[in-house]
């Protein structure tokens, strides 16, 4: 591995434990974040170039997650039931075997959706942790820069990284826009 870092490789190997493979994945996402803007807008790329690459909604987000970790899990799903509790069902936006892994993707542009989303981190976070499949949950927040955020603080309060399920908060701010 250090040979492979020191050396500028891919490193394919994303961690031991589903902390780990966590942690890993938000990583993955938040540099997916960046590598548009090393794209050539040549005249001879039309189609996907830094322009056209935008995140603008809670869905644009979902499909860039969807598309980055594809090659890293084939087997992630989207919108797959995740936990089914006195008659009701909830979707996680993707989960990785069995509901081994649930991540879920929301996006801030204002701060009521701001408030909105840190009340509803708590409640996933609890429902989540009551199924037994579920060894670790990522959440990755999309903030648009006009929100007034405190990311480290929501990442220290929300993550849980000591018990079973880990929980991974991982705050990113829109660069494709």
């Amino acid at each position: 591995i250090d040979y492979l870092e020191n050396n500028s490789l891919p490193n394919t190997l994303i961690g031991f434990s589903w902390k780990e493979i966590a942690n890993n994945l938000a990583t993955i996402v938040e540099k997916s974040l960046d590598v548009p803007s090393k794209f050539s807008n040549g005249t001879k790329a039309k189609n996907i170039n830094i322009n056209s690459v935008k995140i603008s909604s809670e869905y644009d987000f979902q499909n860039l997650i969807h598309l980055v970790l594809r090659p890293w899990l084939p087997s992630v799903e989207a919108e797959n039931i995740a936990v089914i509790f006195d008659g009701n069902t909830k979707n996680a936006d993707f989960s990785i075997k069995g509901n081994s892994l649930i991540i879920e993707a929301k996006y801030i542009d204002s701060t009521g959706k701001k408030n909105d989303t840190l009340k509803t981190l708590e409640g996933l976070k609890s429902f989540y942790s009551n199924n037994a499949n579920v060894k670790a949950l990522l959440f990755l927040i999309l903030v648009e820069d006009i929100v007034d955020i405190d990311r480290h603080k929501i990442e220290e309060e929300f993550s849980q990284q000591g018990k079973e399920p880990s929980v991974c908060v991982k705050v990113m701010f829109n660069k494709l826009k």
